[in-house]
């Protein structure tokens, strides 16, 4: 009976473990300002997207019959540098509003970096850094408003309580665990569900790998912008997530291999045989 209970909650504690894991990652990894651009500054994704950027515009460009040449004003602008402090102050304001920091999603519009001559009068005095309405407005963007501001502001908050109500329950069910193993007994079940959420943690470093791999195979020589930007963008990000989660699931294996050569002492006290 003690050793069916003690499946059922090394069960939960693995279904506690994913969601600490996926949630965990999110907060720390994907509405992390820090890790993104570190990312990008690691993979030269902002040379990326300078490139993409241009070579749609030039595209853009010789399809509607006009000459490259008559635009290099406008693409003389897009560099590493300016692609840099676009991306960068806009991801900045993204996460601030997803992580519930600031009540309204801004954007930065970098006016003052082109040139005032080739600008409507129109446009000359629109501020650089508005919000998404005021933007919508200024620039007549349709389709803003429907946009589920709310429930996206409260992405990160929902995620943080996910987090820490997960974490509360792991910690319960491996204290329960532990208590479970008798005086002088291996810790066989706390080693399992260590070795377990090791090879979870494995299964999802494989499926992002298969993940970026279909990025790769299936956006590369791609015409759309959408899926260029993808695969400039994402491939970098997972292959850094992937990283940490490698060496995550190999430490929790190691870890539970560890634990089965350790029993409980008979004073609640864990000695190495």
């Amino acid at each position: 009976m003690k050793t069916a209970f003690q499946g059922l909650l090394v069960i939960f504690s693995l279904v506690a473990f994913t969601v600490i894991l996926i949630t965990a990652t999110v907060k720390f990894e994907i509405l992390n300002y820090n890790f993104l651009t570190n990312s990008f500054k690691t993979h030269n994704t902002y040379s990326g997207i300078t490139q993409v950027v241009k070579n749609s515009i030039n595209m853009q460009v010789g399809r509607g019959g006009g000459k490259i040449n008559d635009i290099t004003v406008l693409t003389d602008l897009i560099t590493t540098e300016n692609t840099t402090d676009f991306v960068n102050k806009n991801l900045f304001n993204l996460i601030s509003f997803v992580n519930g920091n600031v009540s309204d999603l801004n954007v930065y519009v970098p006016i003052n970096k082109i040139p005032k001559d080739i600008l409507p009068n129109s446009i000359t005095e629109t501020k650089e850094e508005m919000t998404l309405e005021e933007l919508g407005n200024r620039f007549n963007i349709a389709g803003l408003e429907n946009l589920p501001l709310k429930e996206i502001s409260q992405i990160g908050l929902y995620d943080y309580y996910i987090l820490m109500i997960a974490t509360a329950i792991l910690g319960s069910l491996f204290i329960l665990i532990l208590l479970l193993v008798g005086a002088g007994s291996r810790l066989v079940a706390p080693a399992i569900t260590f070795i377990l959420s090791g090879l979870i943690t494995i299964l999802f470093v494989l499926g992002a790998t298969d993940l970026n791999k279909y990025i790769v195979q299936n956006f590369t020589g791609s015409v759309s912008i959408n899926k260029t930007l993808a695969l400039t963008i994402i491939p970098p990000i997972l292959t850094d997530i992937i990283r940490i989660w490698m060496w995550l699931g190999i430490g929790l294996i190691v870890f539970g291999v560890t634990l089965f050569f350790v029993k409980r002492g008979t004073k609640d006290v864990l000695k190495t045989k």
